[in-house]
């Protein structure tokens, strides 16, 4: 969170030549902000006279890409500053925690209470700012930064969040304000942000503000008449606008170069990129593939018909476990099957999948809690990831369809379609889909969550996160759904234990005392109980010896 000021005349010395009657005010980077395009070219001095009609045309055509322009620029001040010294030794979500502190210190200082009085009555985008603390950074974050399709910033979420909630003569009375809690997307951003919402409100408070503005960047130098205001630029013009051209054309360099191994190159070769590990590159797999299943008719039993078996290859796993396989249909054509195994003696990747109504703060708890969780099943760390996919809109239309939409509650069988959806024949991999949508299963009332064995696991927070008020038992409740769930995904608890070991009232669940494998009906307090006894019996661990063992024996088998 940087603290930023608009420009202002005492820090800007006017040129001796041209001369303008507004040679100490941003007004050029104003107009050209306003209109984008080829006004945001640098350093480009032939912007035709400007008049109502252009700048609105342009203005219209050019918003969207000049504020995600905005965003690339937030984005790089963002990386620059977390590089740096101890910043850059910090794991992601550690950055966003430090984050948020950081501006629920800056909030806090006496420099900060006018902006807080100004901004106490706003609702920004569904975020009360009455106060300003971790809370609201957490959830600032969340919509500002992680909502966006790309790594840059969502800068255009955040003016039409502004437009949508403030009229023009609202926000130029709490612009210094609402520039300071920009602070968070950069110094050079905030104050490039400034004079784009100072461009809008000119433009469209009222006509005489509208004809005053557009008649002073085509004002005439007083020297030479020739040189029209839009076209110069005084120096700290200058600076911010030079900057913004570089910056905001770097998105290529800010969000995918990264540092390369030297290469030895020849006239007679060509340099070869150096091949970067994935966790697909440690799943068994044949160096072409391989036949495991004839073409032929199968009789089914008691005359149930015939079944036609395709000749079938494998393409990644093993022949007695394959996990991608290619049938040859009729007609020649291809068809390539994600297969799906509860036994599968080797490990395969994991995704998350969140969806928008999972805010920063759940975001982080549970990104927090994977590493103890995954480490007991035995899977690397770079098998965990967070898938790109947005779900979003499959969620929403659950919801829209859902027998159950007037309680909020979507079927569980949603998890199917995000399963089908993601890239299970190239990068194939478990899922885990997080929601804040209740949700149900068949004729239950409710679920808090769903799996399926080397499939996937859909999981609600919805009455976990709502109905405990002690934070950090609710992060530890949050953690032991988290690994029931993904251990059902593992196939725990195994039927190789026996019988007498297993609870089936309800699928099958663990009886061992503090194990996260149990079965849990009242929620919260069954989840409580089964928390505080994990972290009674277990200590450090989510799942029992019995557990544990299972795991030991499926993943040694060959």
């Amino acid at each position: 969170m940087v603290e930023t000021q608009a420009l202002s005349a005492t820090k800007i010395e006017p040129l001796k030549s041209p001369e303008f009657s507004t040679s100490n005010k941003p007004v050029a980077l104003q107009m050209r902000l306003f209109m984008g395009g080829e006004a945001l070219v640098y350093p480009k001095k032939d912007v035709k006279a400007v008049t109502v009609d252009s700048a609105t045309r342009e203005n219209t055509k050019n918003k969207s890409n000049t504020l995600k322009r905005l965003g690339v620029t937030a984005s790089y001040e963002s990386k620059e500053e977390w590089s740096k010294g101890e910043k850059a030794k910090l794991k992601h979500n550690e950055q966003v925690s430090s984050w948020a502190k950081e501006v629920d210190k800056v909030f806090k200082t006496e420099g900060a209470k006018p902006h807080q009085d100004k901004l106490k009555n706003i609702t920004l985008g569904g975020i009360n700012l009455s106060e300003i603390n971790e809370q609201t950074a957490l959830r600032l974050y969340d919509r500002y930064f992680r909502s966006s399709d790309s790594e840059a910033a969502n800068i255009k979420r955040f003016v039409d969040d502004l437009t949508a909630v403030a009229d023009y003569q609202t926000l130029e009375n709490n612009l210094s304000s609402l520039t300071f809690l920009a602070g968070m997307f950069g110094k050079n951003t905030s104050a490039l942000l400034h004079q784009y919402l100072t461009a809008y409100i000119k433009f469209n408070k009222n006509p005489q503000s509208q004809t005053d503005f557009i008649n002073e960047v085509n004002e005439k130098d007083n020297k030479t008449k020739t040189t029209s205001r839009v076209d110069w630029l005084n120096p700290e013009e200058d600076r911010l606008f030079k900057w913004f051209h570089e910056k905001s054309n770097q998105i290529k360099v800010i969000t995918i170069e990264q540092t390369k191994p030297t290469t030895i190159t020849t006239t007679e070769s060509k340099p070869k990129k150096a091949k970067t590990e994935t966790p697909w590159d440690n799943i068994p797999k044949p160096d072409q593939p391989v036949k495991i299943k004839e073409k032929k008719d199968i009789s089914m039993p008691n005359g149930l018909g015939v079944f036609h078996q395709r000749e079938t290859y494998l393409i990644l796993g093993t022949k007695d476990h394959p996990l991608v396989t290619e049938e040859i249909k009729d007609d020649g054509s291809k068809t390539k099957h994600r297969e799906i195994n509860p036994e599968r003696p080797y490990q395969i990747p994991i995704g998350f999948y969140f969806d928008n109504d999972v805010t920063a703060e759940q975001k982080l708890i549970i990104q927090n809690s994977l590493p103890a969780i995954f480490t007991e099943l035995g899977t690397p760390q770079n098998f965990v990831f967070n898938g790109e996919m947005q779900i979003a809109k499959i969620m929403n239309e659950a919801l829209r369809s859902s027998p159950r939409k007037d309680r909020n509650q979507i079927d569980t069988s949603v998890i199917h379609d995000i399963f089908r959806m993601t890239n299970q024949h190239d990068k194939p991999h478990n899922i885990v889909v997080i929601t804040n949508k209740d949700m149900y299963f068949g004729e239950n009332n409710f679920v808090i969550g769903a799996a399926n064995a080397d499939e996937g696991t859909i999981i609600s927070l919805a009455r976990i996160w709502n109905s405990i008020k002690d934070p950090q038992l609710r992060n530890q409740v949050v953690a032991t759904e988290i690994a029931h769930e993904v251990g059902h995904v593992y196939n725990l608890p195994s039927d190789r234990r026996g019988a007498e070991k297993i609870e089936n009232s309800l699928g099958g669940h663990c009886k061992s005392p503090g194990c996260c494998m149990k079965q849990g009906l009242s929620v919260p307090a069954d989840w409580i109980t089964i928390t505080q006894d994990r972290l009674t019996h277990l200590k450090d661990h989510f799942f029992c010896e019995e557990c544990r063992r299972d795991l030991q024996e499926k993943f040694k088998r060959k």
